[in-house]
């Protein structure tokens, strides 16, 4: 689908291009100038520009979702007037490339020569488990925006990191119950063949089964998978109630078109988590994925005034409706934001002591950071897509309520 660009969209653009290089510069938003500023370890300077190193991905597999990050994370910025707790903000963009050697050295750098007051990274899950050591060592702290691990909420959890997105749990847990009481009992798991794919069809497959379910198969093809006959044909031949599938990117793409072209569209209802009712995948694929039943903790369509503030503003702003990852970026930028006006500072241990158990208000509703966990507590809704005037709309079937993160006795993990 080919959009019109508006002449405000240009403008904004060719000004944060200008103000930042792009993705691998500085965006000044609100600053006079790059003098002041705090020390690597948050124990800097409560003057100057509050220095912010977003070390995000603009190539490779997720540059898509690190546009989106940035957009939301510029957007909230600029509402805010450029200013946190009074000081102005400026953000240094870096490309990880999506690889943990490239973002160890971008960290060096930004906790080095640019000397940040906070890192906001990453999107890659094995790049935020690289770069938990170095944030310890170094005593950084930092918003994940995307990262899943569930390791990173566990074994693996920092004083310095606190996640925004959610984990992997929380993409196969919610709905199952839904699912396997409204919409079949016996059931096929797919995902592609990684960590998150593993840990996200582990957990669908013990909620789906304590819920009653029966999960007959699991099916794992390698990620960046292009041909899905072999598994469509797996799924034909074990004759589910229901299939239920996590992929993303180019994978959902693939997956929802070959559903359909194959002939099980009709047949076999397909569920999932968030992917199937968010842009990326609706807009891509158009009808290819009518009637997919998704859980998921965000829609454009969600009706709370946080949500119709911010879709309108993104929409003005990009000439695009936002995504979850927008959301994400937003909320990054929302979540520092409350923390300085919470902590009435920029001291590094007074966010700290807030960001354990902070709440606001999000386009998604209200969400709060589990201080066991550091990952959000979150309201899912069922939703199904509908096809309409030319575009999928997804449909809110039910509210399905609250998820976050166990500490203990998470499927998949050791």
């Amino acid at each position: 689908m080919q959009r019109s660009v508006s002449q405000r969209k240009i403008n904004r653009r060719d000004f944060l291009r200008v103000a930042g290089g792009g993705l691998a510069g500085a965006t000044l938003l609100g600053a006079a100038g790059c003098g002041g500023g705090g020390e690597s370890g948050g124990g800097g300077s409560e003057s100057g520009p509050l220095r912010i190193g977003a070390m995000l991905s603009s190539t490779g597999v997720y540059a898509t979702l690190g546009e989106s990050i940035k957009n939301g994370l510029d957007l909230f910025i600029e509402e805010s007037g450029g200013e946190f707790g009074g000081r102005q903000v400026e953000v240094t963009y870096e490309d990880d490339e999506g690889d943990p050697q490239v973002a160890l050295r971008k960290f060096r750098q930004l906790t080095g020569r640019e000397q940040i007051d906070l890192l906001v990274t990453p999107i890659s899950s094995s790049v935020a488990l690289a770069l938990v050591d170095p944030i310890n060592q170094n005593e950084v702290l930092t918003i994940n925006p995307n990262a899943a691990a569930n390791a990173l909420s566990l074994e693996e959890r920092s004083r310095y990191i606190y996640r925004v997105s959610y984990s992997n749990y929380q993409l196969g847990t919610p709905g199952a119950e839904y699912i396997a009481e409204n919409v079949g009992k016996k059931a096929v798991a797919l995902a592609a063949d990684y960590p998150a794919g593993q840990e996200t069809v582990a957990a669908f497959t013990a909620a789906f089964e304590e819920a009653g379910g029966e999960v007959l198969q699991q099916i794992l093809p390698p990620l960046g998978n292009a041909d899905y006959a072999t598994y469509l044909t797996q799924i034909r031949d074990a004759q589910p109630d229901v299939v239920w599938a996590f992929f993303a990117g180019a994978d959902a793409v693939n997956f929802a078109e070959q559903y359909q072209s194959f002939g099980l569209q009709e047949d076999i209802p397909m569920t999932g988590c968030n992917t199937w009712s968010d842009p990326l995948l609706t807009e891509a694929v158009g009808q290819a994925c009518e009637g997919f039943i998704s859980a998921t903790q965000y829609l454009p369509g969600l009706e709370n005034e946080t949500n119709t503030s911010f879709v309108d503003g993104y929409r003005q702003a990009y000439d695009e409706t936002p995504n979850q990852f927008s959301v994400f970026g937003y909320d990054v930028g929302k979540t520092i934001s409350q923390a300085i006006d919470q902590a009435g500072s920029t001291d590094q241990e007074a966010m700290i002591e807030v960001l354990n158990g902070l709440s606001f208000q999000s386009p998604r509703g209200e969400i709060t950071l589990d201080p066991e966990t550091h990952n959000p507590v979150q309201n899912y809704v069922m939703a199904r897509n509908v096809f309409q005037d030319d575009e999928i709309v997804p449909e809110i079937i039910e509210d399905i309520g609250s998820f976050g993160m166990p500490t203990e006795n998470v499927p998949g993990m050791s």
